[in-house]
């Protein structure tokens, strides 16, 4: 069978929800244990599964590293929310880019591979700075743009790859154990990169072995997902401008009850979904009285939670998955309330538990459910709507950051949790078109 071919028949299956219906039925009569990891058993999705867990584990590194030496250098909360909201508004640009590129190139893998090599070799530039002694704060945040960038562009080709390597049959298993590999990295290279912080003095010279560790893991990751085969695909239609593409996009997206429902939704949880991350630096360090070795177990115990979501969503028979979708973001909502009253750092490690449980039940839903409705010829398109998540995060944690530096991160949490768990449950009172999606 052809590319092409592959593809109409995944789009009819994506754009007809109702043509994978019998397939999707004999997924969920599997036995709950069985299907938890079924996508692992094609050998092709696990040189994809482990390419993305090692992008992810440097991805991760590099999202400790980055919020630590900010605030080590300057102390301030509003300058994590700078690196934010400079981070964010790359983002914004680079997604909407990258949905076009994977729209259009025929092999997408080569295309993450690229970004993942970039990642690498500004990794090793950070290693020459910081080792040379010209370290600023300034570098801190170009690195960080870069790194994630170079990520943002390339993850519509990577998200969008899921289900051609995976098949739309297994879509929600593939992205639920997508999301574990995901989630392992934040679970444990956080903490590894504190205690790597910690054991080298514990001040700002001491990044430099952790981003020597992101440059190798980067480059280590493009040559894994180098064995993974899936045929190139001719691209169809006729090739546009880029503001041409992204103008098609938006206007497929008008047309489509459901998409245009999903996105809607996400694009108001996505300013508030993970702006506690960004206040975990200075809350560790003000509110529990912890240093770097802790705050990377903190941030272990999210990716332990997270872990927990993303297979409890694997197993799941695919059924009201808006319903679903929304009650995580309530339950995101009620754990951040709780961190917010917390104070002790034993009763906040179980807190963040429950916090990546929500967080990865919603991030694992919500593109499962828009890669089940779209056509494949927009599927980078929609998804790099989606991804602009990075870019409204941003957003968020700036105004948030300024909150938390004029009125604490306690209060600045629980303004998010309120705003989350109270849209969430407006949705699931009010918009039963959202409930009954599958």
């Amino acid at each position: 069978m052809s590319a092409a071919t592959s593809d109409s028949a995944e789009g009819r299956t994506a754009a007809s929800p109702a043509g994978s219906v019998t397939a999707l039925a004999a997924a969920s009569e599997r036995p709950r244990f069985l299907r938890t990891f079924e996508s692992l058993g094609d050998a092709n999705y696990r040189w994809f599964f482990g390419a993305m867990v090692a992008g992810f584990t440097g991805l991760s590194m590099q999202t400790f590293v980055a919020g630590w030496l900010t605030y080590e250098l300057t102390g301030s909360f509003a300058a994590l929310g700078f690196m934010s909201l400079a981070n964010g508004l790359s983002n914004i640009v680079f997604s909407n880019i990258g949905g076009v590129m994977a729209d259009r190139v025929a092999r997408k893998q080569s295309l993450v591979q690229t970004g993942q090599v970039m990642s690498a070799v500004t990794a090793f530039v950070m290693v020459v700075i910081i080792a040379a002694g010209w370290l600023h704060f300034w570098h801190v945040v170009a690195a960080a743009m870069l790194l994630s960038g170079a990520h943002i562009l390339t993850m519509p080709a990577r998200q969008s790859l899921t289900p051609d390597v995976a098949g739309m049959h297994r879509l929600q298993n593939a992205a639920a154990l997508y999301t574990f590999g995901q989630n392992t990295a934040t679970l444990l290279m956080p903490a590894t990169a504190g205690f790597i912080l910690g054991a080298a003095g514990g001040d700002a010279p001491a990044a430099k072995y952790v981003y020597a560790i992101i440059c190798g893991v980067q480059f280590g990751a493009a040559l894994l997902l180098g064995r993974v085969r899936v045929p190139p695909r001719e691209v169809s239609g006729a090739r546009r401008a880029i503001l041409g593409e992204l103008i098609a996009g938006l206007r497929y997206v008008r047309h489509h009850p459901q998409i245009r429902l999903i996105l809607g939704f996400h694009i108001f949880a996505a300013m508030f979904v993970a702006t506690y991350m960004s206040l975990l630096p200075g809350f560790a360090k003000e509110v529990l009285g912890v240093g770097a070795s802790r705050l990377g177990l903190l941030q272990a115990m999210l990716g332990l939670g997270a872990i927990s979501g993303a297979l409890i969503v694997g197993s799941l028979p695919p059924r009201r998955r808006g319903t679903v979708l929304l009650v995580a973001v309530v339950w995101l909502g009620g754990a951040l309330a709780v961190m917010s009253l917390i104070t002790s750092y034993t009763l906040a490690l179980p807190a963040a538990v429950l916090i990546g449980m929500g967080q990865t039940g919603y991030l694992t839903m919500c593109p499962v459910l828009l890669q089940t409705y779209v056509d494949p010829e927009f599927r980078g398109r929609v998804l790099s709507i989606y991804l602009m998540q990075f870019g409204l995060w941003s957003i968020g944690i700036f105004g948030i950051g300024l909150l938390a530096n004029a009125a604490g991160p306690q209060t600045a949490m629980r303004v998010s949790a309120v705003l989350l768990a109270g849209g969430a449950l407006a949705m699931l009172a009010f918009v039963r078109s959202f409930r009954e999606i599958d």
